[in-house]
C-alpha cells in the first residue's frame, strides 16, 4: 500500500484535496493529516469542500487546531489535476467534483462506488470505522513522526464516526487509537466537544420535538426551513437516545435541497441501505449501519413538504410499519 501511494504522489508538487460536501470531522481530519503526511514528503497541499462548516462542534474543531479550509469556489477545477479525495468518491452525490474530474487518489470507508476505480490510487475500506484510521496508518507506514494537532483531529475524527467507540469500531481502529493517543490533547477535544451553541440550534430542537411523531418504535422529526444542513444529524442524534426509540428520521431543508439524517438503535442495522434506497434515481444517500442520511434537490420549500411526506412513507414501509397510527412526542393538550 505504502510503495503504490508513493508511486502515484513522488513525481509531483502539489496536491488538492477535496472533501465532502459540509464536512464532517473525519473528512476534515483525514485530508488535514493527508496533508501534513504530503508536506513531510516535500509537497504542498490545499483543503477543499463545497456547502458549510455549521455544526458547531465542526467549527470548534477548526478554530482550535486552526486547520487551512478553502471554499472550492475559488479552484478552477480542471481535468489531471492533482486531486486527492476524503471520506467520500467520485460518483457519489455528496461531493464537489463533475463527472469529467476524475481524482488521482480516492480514500474512503463507505460503500465502494465503480467510478472509483478510475483513480490511479484508491483504498476504499468500507469495514474500517473512519476514514481517519486510514490516513493515520499512512502516517505510521511512512514512519512520520505526528504532532499534537494531527493526532488530535485524528483522534476527534474517529470518535465522532464510531460514535465514540462503540459503532463500526475495529481492531485496525483501535490499532490505530493506541498509535496516535500519546499525542492527543484532550484538553483540546473537550473544548471541542463543549462548543458555545447558537440559538437556532435550541428553535430548531423545540421545532423538531414538538411535531415528533412516534410509530412503532420509529420516530420521525421535520425542522423545516435550517440554516445549515448538519443540524439534521444534531436532532437525529440526539432522539435516537430516547427510550423505546429505535428508528429515527429526521428532516430539514437547506438552499434547495431536502436533507434527512437517519439513526438507529436496531439490530438490524441497515441504516445505509435504507438512506440509499428512498431516494433512488432521486437523490443520494449513504451511511453506516446505525447511521445515514441523504439529500434531494427540490425546486421550492412546498415541493420539500411533499417529498418529505413520500420519503417517510418509504422509510415506513423499509422497517414493515404501519404509520397511520402514530403519536405526537408532545401532545397538543
Amino acid at each position: 500500500m505504502k510503495e503504490r501511494l508513493l508511486n502515484v504522489i513522488e513525481k509531483t508538487r502539489s496536491w488538492k484535496l477535496i472533501i465532502h460536501n459540509n464536512p464532517d470531522p473525519d473528512a476534515i481530519a483525514s485530508s488535514y493529516a493527508f496533508s501534513y503526511l504530503l508536506s513531510k514528503l516535500g509537497k504542498r497541499a490545499a483543503i477543499y469542500y463545497s456547502g458549510i462548516i455549521g455544526r458547531a462542534e465542526n467549527k470548534e474543531m477548526v478554530k482550535r487546531l486552526g486547520i487551512p479550509l478553502k471554499n472550492i469556489d475559488s479552484l478552477k477545477l480542471k481535468e489531471g489535476m492533482n486531486i486527492a479525495m476524503f471520506d467520500c468518491q467520485p460518483g457519489g452525490g455528496n461531493q464537489p467534483l463533475g463527472k469529467n474530474i476524475i481524482p488521482k487518489i480516492v480514500v474512503d470507508h463507505h460503500f465502494f462506488r465503480n467510478d472509483t476505480k478510475k483513480a490511479l490510487f484508491y483504498d476504499v475500506r468500507e469495514n474500517i470505522g473512519s476514514s481517519s484510521t486510514i490516513v493515520a496508518q499512512y502516517i505510521k507506514d511512512f514512519g512520520t513522526e505526528l504532532n499534537n494537532k494531527i493526532a488530535t483531529a485524528l483522534y476527534y475524527g474517529i470518535k465522532t464516526d464510531t460514535m465514540n467507540f462503540t459503532r463500526d469500531f475495529t481492531k485496525t481502529d483501535l490499532d490505530i487509537l493506541n498509535f496516535i493517543i500519546e499525542k492527543v490533547s484532550l484538553k483540546i477535544v473537550g473544548k471541542i466537544e463543549n462548543p458555545p451553541l447558537s440559538k437556532e440550534y435550541f428553535k430548531k430542537l423545540c421545532l423538531g420535538l414538538s411535531g415528533a411523531e412516534i410509530v412503532g418504535g420509529a420516530l420521525t422529526a421535520d425542522l423545516g426551513k435550517v440554516s445549515y444542513p448538519d443540524i439534521c444529524a444534531e436532532i437525529a442524534d440526539l432522539a435516537v437516545r430516547m427510550r423505546d426509540v429505535k428508528w429515527v428520521i429526521v428532516f430539514s431543508f437547506f438552499n434547495g435541497f431536502l436533507y434527512f439524517s437517519i439513526r438507529t438503535k436496531s439490530r438490524q442495522k441497515v441504516a445505509g441501505k435504507i438512506a440509499v434506497s428512498i431516494v433512488k434515481k432521486i437523490g443520494s444517500g449513504g451511511g453506516h449501519e446505525n447511521s445515514a442520511g441523504g439529500m434531494v434537490k427540490v425546486a421550492n420549500f412546498e415541493d420539500y413538504n411533499m417529498l418529505k411526506s413520500k420519503l417517510a412513507e418509504k422509510f415506513f414501509k423499509k422497517l414493515n410499519v404501519n404509520n397511520t397510527s402514530g403519536t405526537k412526542l408532545i401532545s397538543d393538550a
